[in-house]
């Protein structure tokens, strides 16, 4: 009985020991990658991560725990805030060198899309589904226009028609009583616009 219970003892200091140990490498990054580097001759792969980004003269972007951090460039020259319209009444802004309409006076015609608006009615029949579907209160939609359709678009913002082409139909259909909109247009090529809208319904 005392055989077994030096045994037993012998096992408990052991898993003790083992324990600790644990716990040492564990608290101590240092001697866990000294004993990686003793058992597989390899360096800590953070310290391994960092000389590699050293050597290709770019170490700011690598942390102490090997992981790596990225700058994204600066965004475009037009970012959508270029195109905010935050008054319908008034003209919608373009940023320089976007003027909706070319020097000659002509807007050469665009291959069809199949996601594209081609007529006002057609333009007040999807911001009516849109807005249906979506619900009252903030939201954001868009659509895709030819190039040739904005200005009329931008002629019913202007002048208030806007308001009897969709606005009445969808307050109605919402039970909503207010109406605010912000646009945003952004170039797609190929004679294309896509116009997104940031309603508010209240």
């Amino acid at each position: 009985m005392k055989i077994i219970n030096k045994i037993m003892t012998g096992i408990a200091v052991l898993c003790l020991l083992l324990c600790g140990g644990v716990l040492a490498f564990a608290l101590n990054p240092d001697m866990t990658g000294s004993l990686a580097q003793m058992l597989y001759g390899t360096e800590n792969n953070a310290e391994a991560v960092t000389e590699a980004a050293e050597e290709i003269g770019n170490p700011s972007n690598i942390g102490t725990d090997g992981s790596v951090s990225v700058t994204l460039p600066d965004q475009l020259e037009n970012s959508l805030s270029d195109y905010i319209n935050p008054n319908p009444q008034e003209p919608l802004r373009y940023p320089s060198g976007n003027t909706g309409s070319s020097d000659s006076g002509t807007v050469a015609t665009p291959a069809p899309r199949s996601d594209a608006v081609t007529d006002l009615n057609s333009y007040y029949a999807n911001c009516i589904t849109q807005l249906s579907i979506l619900g009252s209160g903030d939201q954001h939609f868009d659509n895709v226009v030819p190039k040739s359709l904005w200005s009329t678009i931008e002629q019913a913002y202007n002048t208030g028609a806007y308001e009897q082409g969709y606005v009445s139909e969808v307050l109605k259909k919402l039970g909503m009583d207010n109406f605010a909109i912000q646009l945003q247009l952004v170039d797609l090529g190929d004679g294309y616009y896509r116009v997104y809208h940031n309603v508010v319904t209240y």
